[in-house]
């Protein structure tokens, strides 16, 4: 109830600051006497995150510094900015519009989604193809890392050494540097949260609760604590695997992983409304304002590209077939082509090679 109560109505959730201790026992009642003891780590680290809540307040909007993380699962390219419920990156320029309305310093806005992703994907992403080659992006020097490494407690490095090794050799270092999927637009940046792992089953990996950032996971957030030093972050788009890091699932602890990656820092996270139970991770985990959106309208699915042209070769045929039986053998040499062309040969069982009748057979079950 404790948790429960303060998530639904709004409240942002810090850490659990005391427990119950045993002060002393009675003898005359037989009951041992309790009170609330403080853990001090956890007492600096909730009065850090109001501190930076305070901070965000106070500073004039054309000086904030607010980074939007978009999703990247799974970690190809076709799949940046992915979210459920939400076109995140048409998203992603309204609010990029927004804060512009709102004198934030905005500058270079891309005209619209699909100029956002053509702009991210032109520089560092997750594919690790050809990556070193890539221009754009923002750079943390190995020496910065390993200073920021260093005051992560001793649990956390240990268990980020033992699987994924030494920084240098994290597939994110591009020469001295970890080379960061980071678009900067004036004080505002828009960047792509990186993977979990990498050489790894990404659908196994998203959610595993033992499997620890790699060194280029933290590099990422330690540039946006430190070198961009944000004055909050926004995760755009259900969902991404912050709040889904190893560590207990609330009341957090400094080893756990949300936190030690992420720090006390202000987190705004728009949501879709009907999923409030994998939202209450990232309010729980992560200390984030969700900001709910409605679920999309309701739209008839039709098909596209290939597919479209292919459904509307194949009504002509049926049509031809009871009207004009001339035009079939050269509508049956279209379809033919259009499926080897594009593939889809492999998915229907057609194939050019085979007879016209026993093809024309297969069109005619389908």
């Amino acid at each position: 109830m404790n948790v429960v109560l303060p998530e639904v109505d709004g409240r942002i959730l810090a850490r659990a600051i005391s427990f119950k201790s045993e002060a002393r026992y009675d003898p005359k009642t037989e009951i041992s006497v309790a009170y609330h003891e403080a853990v001090p780590d956890r007492v600096d680290f909730t009065a850090d995150l109001a501190a930076r809540w305070v901070r965000l307040s106070q500073t004039p909007a054309q000086d904030r510094r607010i980074a939007i993380v978009l999703a990247n699962y799974p970690n190809k390219d076709g799949r940046l900015g992915n979210g459920v419920g939400l076109d995140t990156p048409a998203s992603a320029i309204n609010v990029l519009n927004a804060l512009a309305h709102h004198d934030y310093t905005v500058d270079g806005i891309p005209g619209d989604g699909n100029a956002l992703m053509q702009k991210l994907s032109a520089g560092p992403t997750n594919a690790l193809d050809r990556r070193h080659l890539r221009k754009g992006g923002v750079r943390l020097s190995q020496s910065e890392y390993q200073a920021h490494f260093d005051t992560l407690p001793e649990s956390v490095r240990r268990k980020v050494s033992e699987r994924w090794g030494a920084p240098a050799t994290d597939p994110f270092v591009v020469g001295a540097d970890f080379l960061l999927p980071v678009l900067e637009l004036g004080n505002i940046v828009v960047a792509i949260q990186p993977a979990r792992g990498y050489n790894i089953d990404p659908a196994e990996s998203y959610h595993d609760p033992d499997l620890v950032p790699p060194h280029g996971y933290i590099a990422f957030y330690a540039w946006l604590r430190k070198s961009y030093d944000a004055h909050a972050v926004i995760h755009l788009g259900k969902h991404g695997n912050l709040e889904w890091l190893p560590g207990k699932a609330v009341a957090l602890s400094e080893d756990c992983f949300p936190e030690a990656v992420f720090g006390a820092m202000p987190h705004l996270y728009p949501f879709i409304v009907n999923d409030p139970g994998e939202g209450a991770q990232a309010k729980r985990r992560t200390s984030a304002v969700i900001i709910d959106h409605l679920t999309p309208p309701l739209t008839r699915a039709e098909s596209y590209g290939p597919l479209k042209d292919l459904e509307a070769l194949v009504d002509e045929y049926y049509e031809a077939a009871g009207i004009d039986p001339r035009r079939i053998e050269l509508l049956r040499t279209q379809i033919l082509d259009l499926a080897q062309a594009t593939g889809l040969d492999k998915d229907t069982g057609m194939v050019a090679e085979e007879e016209p009748e026993s093809a024309l057979a297969k069109l005619d079950n389908y």
